[in-house]
């Protein structure tokens, strides 16, 4: 009986252009096909197209033309966009809330400045029938046009004595930081002030929506030192706070 030969180990010889052999037998005895180099090719090709694409995408947040821009926000609880400077989509808990309310007091600055519409502001960010002192707040807001003096608030603490699913009231006790140019002098003068604004939301419309305002001075640091048990200094006070500017 004659012996059976083995060709597992071998390998097509080279074509006589001197291209690459046609198939190449691997130890077993396996051929691979020429067409693989191009499939592994194709491959590379596509995932290069998709990298591409993703980068595009990630890039194309900013609107170069006459349109209001609307960047991506990634907050943990909010806001979602900013659109015409004013920022919306809260979350629903107790941390949202607070973000909310702390982002309205300082909206309500930002029309007063006349840097956004206090129409806007009210169609966005308050709730139907808003009380008489939110009423109030919100018509000294509109129309004003816009200065070059300028008004900042920054919350130094921040706490919500009340909080349901539905609603909450956040108290925000800050620090509003003003600068003012003297006449034609090329000089500034900078006043600050202290106050506690609380402000009740309702949760309207999938988001937190302003319905009622409430304003007094003080307390300064010196006198916070030592809240009274009633004061909203002495609740828990929210911590993680940013801040960020619009143009």
């Amino acid at each position: 009986m004659a012996k059976k030969k083995n060709y597992s180990g071998i390998v097509a010889a080279p074509n006589p252009d001197g291209a690459p052999p046609a198939a190449t037998a691997s130890r077993g005895g396996r051929f691979w096909p020429r067409s693989r180099p191009v499939l592994i090719t194709a491959a590379a090709v596509i995932a290069v197209v998709v990298i591409l694409l993703i980068v595009i995408a990630s890039c194309s947040g900013s609107d170069d033309g006459d349109g209001v821009s609307e960047p991506g926000i990634g907050s943990a609880h909010g806001p979602t966009s900013i659109e015409d400077g004013i920022p919306t989509g809260f979350t629903q808990d107790r941390s949202g809330a607070a973000t909310a309310g702390v982002v309205f007091t300082q909206a309500v600055d930002q029309a007063s400045a006349g840097r956004v519409s206090g129409d806007k502001l009210e169609s966005k960010m308050v709730g139907p029938g808003p009380s008489a002192a939110l009423t109030e707040v919100l018509n000294s807001a509109s129309d004003r046009a816009e200065r070059k003096n300028v008004t900042n608030s920054a919350p130094a603490m921040v706490t919500v004595p009340l909080f349901t699913k539905d609603k909450a009231k956040v108290s925000i006790w800050a620090v509003t930081v003003g600068q003012n140019a003297l006449g034609d002098s090329g000089k500034v003068g900078v006043a600050t002030l202290w106050s506690t604004t609380t402000v009740t939301l309702s949760w309207i419309d999938d988001d937190w929506k302003a319905i009622d305002w409430e304003f007094q001075s003080g307390p300064t640091p010196e006198e916070a030192q030592f809240p009274d048990a009633g004061s909203s200094l002495a609740e828990q006070a929210t911590a993680g706070y940013y801040s960020f500017f619009i143009n």
